[in-house]
């Protein structure tokens, strides 16, 4: 195997052993190419050390470019962080900060999701998805979005001393981009004595003062980032940068890895490249005393074999060309590639005390505090401001409008039943309609929880019992089931629905709130009691689609047959006290006539399906699907052989038949029933053939 095919192998990921590298330098001699793919080899499997060393060897022989540096970083550094990943937890989030930035929620604006970020962070990050939750942003654009006005005053009343140092580092910022770089300090030192804990600020200070070439106080300020947030990674970089300006290479190489494995953003990649240049400087620095010793052997031993030309000249080592080595007999040669392999790598303490630093300065990062941890004061709050203002109770679940105003979500959502504007400011907020089933404010929920728990607890206990009483829906002649007037549904058979009315709307979103999913649905009739039938089917919500407009799109099917007992009204849609029907029990002397008429009227339905025209056919089963088969024991059903159900969905009945087929209890009545619409069914039918025929 040449070192090209291995070099090539490696790339590709397969084994490249030490066994397969001694014999490929034992065959052709060091080369350079051999000993960069077992770096990647080794970096990419974790023995970073030894892949550190092999690098160090390359030095003391060649001259080396950061371009053939950089792959053997990104596999480290590829690694380091999936270790990283796998061993440890990641931090606890301070729900009182961006989670961006991690600072002060500055012009807080939230999400669809329910999570708030500062304006200047979301307008900065163009994020496709939550930092926090993961859900992709819909439609998503910041500069709809309008501050949340409630957290606006809850961080103002809180952290009123960081808000005003983040004005005041906004200034710096803006004197730092007109170069104005003494002013830029001053004003970052005038916000320290607010926020003396803000990070960013701490950060920006160390930024400048090592433009100002002032690189022990940007030291310092990097130092005191590190603290405040010892899980960000700028702050280790800002360290980086101020060691390097020092001359401190190996600890500014072991920044520079912590701030690769905690760096989130898409600029890894210009991390990975100054942590290519800090470890060819310090590779640099660790090889320039023993390039000199090995010079001489390392002339008479690589004499004649392929060399790359350095890209980086270098006058203590001499480099060969081919063509020195072309009178040289094959026994030289072999002689030479014998004692080439002599080159052992070996150990460079200088190199495992670095890697050691790093391991230890891992751990100890990891067993740290979380660094500045947000409180909110328990006794500085306004309960006044925790009020919803369309129930004039405290908030439950609270949610955040696009244009920043809070409300309980059940409130909010009676408000856009009928309407798509902001109860408050009247501003049109169809985008949240869509997304409002997760959107609850995570902020105002902790804060809530935090300052008053108590009064959490009982507006909860509020909530539930609201709740469990829409839940005993139906469980007794004492609780009503709500009542769906539209049109007839059939045990067993799907009812999709289009609901668009406020009131039902509502209806909907309260079954499904209280788990029970399943309202009656009844014929509208205009002679009877509240204008619906006595009689009806219990649907079951199988799955609701919201559109954007707040209307919602129902997929149910019909379960229990009810008869209705006593009607009335619960926030503009109907309810009822039932009770439920079941087919009555065929007595052992009725059963064997029973199943005999089955089987007749279930030949003559099947009949009667296979004759229909084809369209009609496609059209009915597209909808309805085939007719079900018989079950066993079909008699002790509540509600009978389902097959029946299917008959009396698909035959062309007006739905006051299908309404006195629907209340009869008695199976051998429902199939003399059946059997006789089935009869008049096809007379009507061949007639209509006979009609058609020609004369």
């Amino acid at each position: 195997m040449s070192a090209t095919d291995t070099v090539e192998r490696s790339t590709l990921g397969l084994i490249f052993s030490k066994d397969v590298y001694e014999r490929l330098l034992q065959e052709n001699g060091p080369n350079i190419d051999v000993y960069l793919a077992y770096a990647t080899y080794l970096g990419q499997n974790g023995n970073v050390t030894e892949s550190l060393e092999v690098l160090c060897h390359i030095y003391r022989i060649y001259s080396m470019s950061t371009e053939k540096l950089f792959p053997v970083v990104s596999k480290i550094i590829q690694y380091l962080r999936a270790d990283s990943r796998e061993n440890s937890s990641p931090p606890l989030r301070n729900v009182f900060s961006c989670p961006c930035c991690w600072g002060v929620l500055h012009e807080p604006m939230t999400l669809q999701c329910g999570h708030s970020y500062c304006r200047r962070c979301l307008l900065k990050e163009n994020l496709k998805t939550c930092r926090v939750c993961q859900s992709k942003l819909k439609n998503f654009s910041p500069t709809a979005l309008k501050n949340s006005v409630l957290i606006t005053t809850l961080v103002d009343r809180w952290w009123s001393g960081e808000v005003d140092g983040v004005k005041l580092r906004s200034r710096g910022n803006e004197c730092f981009k007109m170069q104005d770089l003494e002013r830029a300090v001053n004003l970052y030192t005038e916000a320290v004595d607010y926020a003396p804990q803000d990070h960013l600020l701490l950060s920006n200070r160390s930024h400048v003062l090592h433009t100002l070439g002032r690189a022990e106080e940007a030291l310092k300020d990097a130092d005191a980032a590190i603290q405040c947030q010892p899980e960000w990674a700028k702050g280790y970089f800002r360290r980086a940068m101020a060691l390097i300006s020092l001359g401190r290479y190996e600890d500014a190489f072991v920044a520079l890895l912590q701030c690769a494995i905690l760096e989130e953003s898409n600029s890894l990649r210009s991390i990975k490249e100054e942590i290519t240049k800090a470890l060819h400087r310090l590779l640099g620095r660790l090889t320039a005393g023993r390039r000199l010793n090995v010079e001489g052997r390392v002339n008479r031993l690589m004499k004649g074999f392929p060399r790359l030309t350095p890209a980086i000249s270098d006058p203590a080592i001499p480099f060969v060309s081919d063509s020195e080595d072309s009178e040289d007999s094959e026994d030289c040669r072999r002689q030479r590639h014998s004692e080439a392999t002599a080159l052992a790598i070996e150990e460079v303490p200088q190199i495992r005390k670095i890697i050691d630093r790093f391991n230890l300065e891992r751990d100890r990062r990891k067993k740290m505090s979380t660094g500045y941890v947000r409180q909110v004061d328990s006794l500085d709050f306004d309960k006044n401001e925790f009020e919803c203002t369309l129930c004039f109770r405290y908030l439950y679940q609270p949610v955040t409008t696009p244009c920043g105003h809070c409300f309980c979500r059940t409130c909010l959502d009676r408000c856009l039943d009928h309407s798509t504007n902001c109860p408050l400011c009247k501003t049109s907020i169809k985008v949240y309609l869509a997304e409002r089933r997760s959107a609850i404010t995570e902020f105002v929920e902790v804060a809530m929880q935090t300052v008053m728990p108590s009064e959490c607890v009982d507006r909860r206990r509020q909530h539930e019992e609201e709740l469990e009483e829409l839940a005993n829906a139906g469980k007794d002649r004492h609780h009503e089931i709500p009542i769906f007037v539209a049109t007839i549904a059939i045990p067993t058979i799907t009812c999709p629905l289009h609901v668009f009315e406020p009131r039902y709307r509502l209806m909907i979103r309260r079954c499904m709130e209280s788990g029970t999913r399943e309202f009656g649905m009844c014929l509208p009739m205009d002679n009877a009691k509240n204008g619906y039938a006595d009689y009806g089917t219990m649907l079951e919500i199988r799955d609701v689609e919201y559109t954007s407009d707040g209307r919602s799109i129902v997929n149910t099917v019909g379960s229990r047959r009810f008869k209705i007992e006593s009607k009335g009204f619960k926030d503009g849609y109907n309810t009822a006290t039932v009770e439920f029907l079941e087919d009555d029990e065929v007595s052992p002397e009725c059963l064997g006539e029973t199943r005999r008429l089955h089987d007749t009227v279930n030949q003559v339905a099947s009949s009667w399906f296979e004759s229909i025209e084809s369209t009609t056919k496609r059209r009915i089963l597209g909808h309805y699907g085939p007719m079900p088969p018989v079950e066993v024991e079909y008699w002790t059903l509540p509600n009978g052989p389902t097959w029946m159900w299917w008959i009396v969905a698909i035959l062309p009945l007006d739905s006051r038949i299908q309404l006195s087929v629907l209340r009869e209890t008695s199976i051998r009545r429902r199939l003399e029933i059946i059997r006789c619409i089935l009869k008049c069914v096809m007379s009507q039918q061949r007639a209509c053939q006979v009609a058609a025929a020609p004369q």
